[in-house]
């Protein structure tokens, strides 16, 4: 009996990457089915019911396979090419009219700089330097919500707002304006990674970023967020961008499972469907986790924007 393909050949279409698919491959007559030639896309197989399924693997950009499925009855059979396109990420676009939105090489776009804390003995010090600082309530857990509070209380318009953390203390004005441009490519909050060297690996205070790239922005979006040990990633800095709708809106949700097991508040964000960007910059050394970092950044001198 001959063997009579029902699934129309060629294009199966486009599917995500890392999201779970299955499709059924039908020929009448058929008891078997097997890839022939050619390759599925990585993370696929086909039973020998037909079914072509699994999760596919992440690709850095949107990748055609074509393969050859073989239906037997273990005496006749019939072959039947087809094609699957696995997207990759979305390649950011501006919504911003072109032109020159701001200047990032020297800082001065920032209006406001403000010290947010719970803490006299920390207003006091940065009011002995000319310094601006706010308190804020103890229980506050975050800095983003501290920021938030800091904001609400301001009560002035602001396009942006950056919650800088204070345990980089030689991040450049340069890089702190770097955090907002992927609020410009639509994302709904803004943060910076960077390269991480093998001790970053496996430093469990240093925060590892899962995140798409895209090779000509070098902007991307950020999957998760953890502190395990991961050999591939990036480095995230301690900085957010916020347009401040967002921020409001981020600052009234309670926090998360996750955000409390690893003590990371984006993943409160990534868990509500916030979308975080993130733009690859330049590694930014003397960041302070532990006693250790702080007498290494006492050490160091002091670093210049360039």
């Amino acid at each position: 009996m001959a063997i009579v393909w029902t699934t129309t050949a060629g294009s199966l279409g486009t599917i995500e990457e890392r999201v779970a698919y299955t499709r059924t491959l039908t020929a009448t007559g058929a008891t078997a089915f097997t890839v022939h030639a050619g390759s599925l896309p990585s993370g696929l197989y086909v039973t020998l019911n037909g079914v072509l399924k699994g999760t596919p693997s992440e690709v850095a950009q949107n990748t055609k396979s074509t393969f050859v499925i073989r239906a037997t009855d273990g005496t006749a059979s019939a072959d039947r090419t087809f094609s699957l396109t696995v997207q990759g990420p979305d390649a950011p676009s501006f919504t911003t009219p072109a032109g020159t939105i701001i200047s990032l090489t020297d800082g001065e776009f920032i209006d406001t700089t403000i010290v947010a804390t719970d803490s006299d003995e920390i207003v006091k010090e940065v009011e002995s330097f000319g310094g601006e600082a706010m308190m804020t309530d103890s229980n506050i857990q975050t800095g983003s919500d501290r920021v938030a509070q800091v904001y609400k209380q301001l009560g002035q318009p602001f396009d942006a707002v950056i919650n800088l953390q204070g345990d980089m203390p030689f991040i450049t004005p340069r890089q702190i304006g770097t955090s907002i441009i992927p609020l410009n490519f639509g994302y709904d909050v803004g943060t910076l990674i960077y390269k991480m060297d093998e001790a970053e690996q496996h430093n469990p205070n240093s925060v590892k970023a899962i995140a798409s790239v895209h090779p000509t922005t070098e902007i991307g979006q950020c999957h998760w967020f953890l502190r395990a040990p991961l050999s591939y990633g990036y480095h995230h800095a301690g900085i957010y961008a916020f347009k401040p709708e967002v921020l409001k809106k981020l600052a009234r949700l309670e926090q998360t499972e996750y955000e409390q097991i690893e003590k990371l508040e984006q993943l409160r964000f990534l868990e509500n469907k916030f979308r975080i960007g993130a733009k690859l910059c330049e590694a930014i050394k003397g960041e302070i986790n532990t006693y250790e970092d702080l007498e290494m950044a006492k050490a160091e001198p002091e670093k210049k924007d360039d």
